[in-house]
């Protein structure tokens, strides 16, 4: 034993010691690989939510658009008869006197 500074007593365990501190540092490693192990799915279950919220938040959207833009054809055609009358010809497949109408069917024959 030796001295020290400080009036504390410095014990040499020599291999011992040495081994001591591997285990130990070997131990600290697989607690932390473990834990490593253990968080790294949780990180990549997060990722995958977050990303199926970004695509859900995304299609609400798309269906916001579409609910406002039915409430605002729906209001023109309670508050303006223009609007109703374009509604019938278009979906009767009429035309005003004087009128030219085109219609274009999809080509089912081609891909």
């Amino acid at each position: 034993m030796l001295p020290m500074a400080d009036n504390r007593l410095y014990v040499d365990f020599g291999v011992w010691g040495t081994i001591r501190k591997v285990a130990l540092s070997l131990v600290a490693v697989a607690v932390l690989g473990g834990l490593a192990l253990w968080y790294v799915p949780v990180l990549k279950q997060a990722a995958a939510l977050q990303k199926e919220i970004e695509i859900k938040r995304a299609a609400l959207k798309k269906q916001q658009a579409l609910h406002q833009r039915y409430s605002d054809e729906i209001n023109a055609l309670r508050t303006d008869p223009e609007a109703v009358e374009r509604a019938i010809r278009e979906i009767l497949g009429y035309g005003k006197p004087g009128e030219t109408r085109y219609h274009f069917e999809k080509d089912t024959d081609h891909k």
